[in-house]
């Protein structure tokens, strides 16, 4: 679930991503929720990488990018489609399914709007792990959204980077990255430069004594807040 500002600049849309077939967005305006939904067909395969996923949908993401124009829905194990948004009439079109496979847990867009970052699991011993499969226990990625390249984050030059699962885009312009167990936050630096340009810091935001982080981070409606 999420929201989006109306492009009247006083309303706005409250976003529900069944995990798989279809959106829906509720008009929420001084009235109060429209009751009446417009609904956005998506098309996710039904075909998933490995049969410990089944097709009940545990955990999902959809996250807007500072601009408003797109969305990334995200379904846990079958990987992440991009899409537009129409803020005028509520609906989502020319969904495009980027990131297939062992993501779609959680998703950060850079703060231009022309990366996506995100957790992607690995092949380990010829079976895949659950969490890895489902990206929240996994390594970091990034895809340009224009070239559609996409850059495994842990063969930089920077140490072990797995273990990661949720990624948040933060008001000063940085992405932050969460890993279950872990006592920093990493952080990536310049998140809309393009592959190996950017940097990550692993121990960019340490927690504190005693406290470590877990899987994901507060849900992202910076976008609407911002308007």
């Amino acid at each position: 679930m999420g929201v989006v500002p109306h492009s009247n600049g006083e309303a706005f849309w409250l976003i529900i991503f069944n995990g798989r077939t279809e959106v829906r967005a509720y008009l929420v305006d001084k009235n109060g929720i429209n009751s009446k939904y417009v609904a956005s067909p998506i098309d996710f395969p039904e075909n998933r990488l490995n049969p410990l996923v089944g097709k009940k949908v545990h955990k999902g993401s959809i996250i807007f990018s500072p601009n408003w124009q797109k969305v990334a829905l995200g379904v846990a194990g079958l990987g992440i489609a991009i899409a537009k948004v129409d803020r005028t009439t509520g609906t989502i079109s020319h969904s495009d399914f980027l990131i297939r496979g062992s993501a779609g847990y959680s998703c950060a867009f850079s703060p231009d709007s022309t990366k996506l970052y995100y957790s992607r699991g690995d092949w380990e011993f010829g079976q895949w792990k659950h969490q890895t499969l489902e990206g929240w226990n996994a390594t970091p990625h990034q895809i340009d959204l224009v070239t559609e390249i996409e850059t495994e984050i842990d063969i930089l030059p920077i140490g072990d980077t797995t273990g990661y699962s949720g990624p948040r885009l933060a008001p000063d312009g940085k992405i932050y990255w969460t890993g279950q167990g872990k006592s920093s936050l990493a952080v990536v630096e310049n998140p809309n430069a393009p592959g190996h340009a950017l940097r990550f810091n692993p121990d960019g935001l340490p927690l504190g004594n005693g406290i470590f982080a877990s899987w994901n981070l507060p849900t992202q409606t910076f976008s609407f807040c911002r308007e």
